[in-house]
């Protein structure tokens, strides 16, 4: 009985699995063959290592969690956005290339921002909704933010703030090795996604070159983040 329910996962895990590989390798050769002509060779080596690990990652788990028999637009939409994401981190490897060139980086940007959350609308519409593609957006978010962190930082506009910008997500996982109940479920908040969408917008803010108080934007925004964070540990603290 065992073996036959594993087949019948793997029957309906395999086709969402191949085509989410091939994506990955049609989008890292797309988005690495951007970044050589934008950043030359290091950038593009930084881009395919990115593009890499976050879709070897993505298709794994698809590989051996996902629910559905199709892959569906809205895992696709996910892909595209990581791709736009990856195409940043490879701007990394040319600092000068972030200054030089902040308006095409902050359109690249606006653009894979603009994407986030027609994916999950997509997956409603086609009842494709999963825990997998839900993640999957996740880390592309946090990755996202990570990434104009850290272009932010490079183009010497860094400090405190657009750090707690960048990693608090990740300093949250840490913590997480640490406290094991700060990885326990926690209910969807509109909150958390209004102050996710403030968190990249002022990091996209401060990335264009339009003269915003910078201090001032990313002060506010981090501190609305660790308000958010600091609600959801209580929230998990009393209901651990």
């Amino acid at each position: 009985m065992f073996n036959s329910d594993h087949h019948t996962v793997r029957s309906v895990n395999d086709g969402p699995a191949l085509r989410a590989a091939a994506l990955a390798v049609l989008l890292t050769v797309s988005v690495s063959s951007a970044s050589l002509f934008f950043y030359g060779v290091s950038g593009a080596l930084v881009c395919a290592a990115a593009a890499f690990i976050l879709f070897g990652s993505a298709v794994r788990v698809i590989a051996l969690d996902y629910p559905h028999a199709h892959l569906g637009l809205c895992n696709v939409i996910t892909a595209l956005r990581a791709g736009l994401v990856c195409l940043l981190v490879g701007s990394l490897a040319v600092p000068d290339v972030i200054v030089e060139n902040s308006w095409i980086l902050t359109s690249i940007a606006v653009t894979a921002f603009a994407m986030d959350g027609l994916d999950g609308w997509v997956a409603r519409r086609a009842q494709l909704v999963s825990s997998i593609g839900a993640r999957f957006d996740m880390e592309t978010d946090a990755i996202f933010g990570a990434t104009l962190a850290l272009m932010l930082i490079a183009s010497g506009q860094g400090g405190f703030a657009v750090l707690v910008l960048g990693f608090t997500r990740y300093v949250y996982l840490a913590l997480g090795l640490l406290l094991p109940w700060l990885n326990d479920p926690i209910p969807e908040s509109y909150r958390r996604k209004a102050v996710c969408v403030l968190q990249i917008t002022a990091l996209i803010i401060l990335l264009a070159p339009i003269g915003v108080p910078a201090a001032f934007v990313a002060t506010v925004a981090a501190m609305l983040l660790l308000w958010s964070f600091g609600l959801d540990i209580i929230w998990l603290s009393q209901n651990r």
